[in-house]
């Protein structure tokens, strides 16, 4: 299959938006990803148009856009693409030890600051979406990024936006998104990452006509109890439990210090 100049070598991913292949630009042979959104919900203007906005301010460690239009209905991006993320490091290798966590929270803590300071929420923090590149993290996926501001009244929600498992507490609690949760979801990251699983993986599913991005579906009630600070914080332990006892005492609009942050995991 070919769309424009690029030929698609293989299906990589796929969601509600569409779909996400491997694919290779015939002039010049540059491997490539490509997005195709067959959702009509105008994802993929949104996600270039946060990316431009981000690489218009220098943000580094992001996806870059080589073409962005429509074929045959369909919008189409073409953009870096990256072989392996942290979950693809996790199926192969198992648990990640502390030390190696801790380099990749520095960095990720890094890509988050130069977001957060341009106002940006990624919103779907999870090991899925950091892609390892030559010894860097670059940060993907911003279909459901936004940009906040500081001024706006706090409105609850009955929405959540994001994967379930990293959602924030926050989140849960249908609290509007902020920079504190893209932090408590890498947080949620590292426990994942370092330990193979979340306390609330295994939870019993219940039947309801709600949708499972309701904040008041059975398993996101339940998925919020297990993350709130009361249950979460005393089962974890050392730098971790000091990272996710700053995160949750972050007020909504409260502007995180992500070097004291970045310190924590510094040996």
């Amino acid at each position: 299959m070919k769309i424009k100049h690029y030929e698609i070598v293989c299906l990589i991913g796929q969601g509600s938006f569409g779909k996400v292949y491997k694919g290779v630009d015939t002039r010049s042979n540059k491997i490539v990803a490509v997005k195709i959104d067959t959702s009509g919900l105008k994802v993929l203007l949104h996600e270039v148009s946060i990316l431009n906005y981000l690489h218009s301010d220098s943000v580094s460690l992001i996806p870059k856009i080589y073409w962005y239009g429509n074929v045959g209905g369909n919008l189409v991006l073409s953009m870096t693409y990256y072989k392996n993320s942290l979950q693809d490091y996790f199926d192969v290798k198992g648990i990640v030890n502390h030390k190696k966590m801790s380099s990749v929270m520095i960095k990720c803590l890094d890509i988050l600051r130069h977001i957060s300071n341009l106002q940006v929420i990624h919103r779907d923090i999870k090991p899925q979406n950091f892609m390892m590149n030559d010894g860097d993290i670059n940060l993907i996926d911003f279909g459901l990024s936004t940009i906040y501001s500081n001024n706006e009244h706090v409105k609850y929600t009955t929405e959540l936006v994001g994967t379930p498992r990293f959602a924030s507490y926050y989140t849960h609690c249908g609290e509007p998104s902020s920079s504190r949760d893209d932090l408590l979801s890498l947080g949620y990251m590292y426990l994942y990452l370092n330990t193979g699983s979340l306390n609330w993986d295994i939870i019993e599913r219940k039947e309801t006509s709600l949708s499972v991005c309701d904040v008041n579906h059975p398993d996101n009630l339940i998925r919020r109890d297990l993350k709130s600070p009361v249950i979460l914080l005393p089962l974890l332990s050392g730098v971790l439990n000091n990272y996710m006892n700053y995160c949750y005492s972050l007020n909504c609009h409260d502007t995180a210090d992500y070097h004291s942050l970045m310190r924590l995991f510094t040996y």
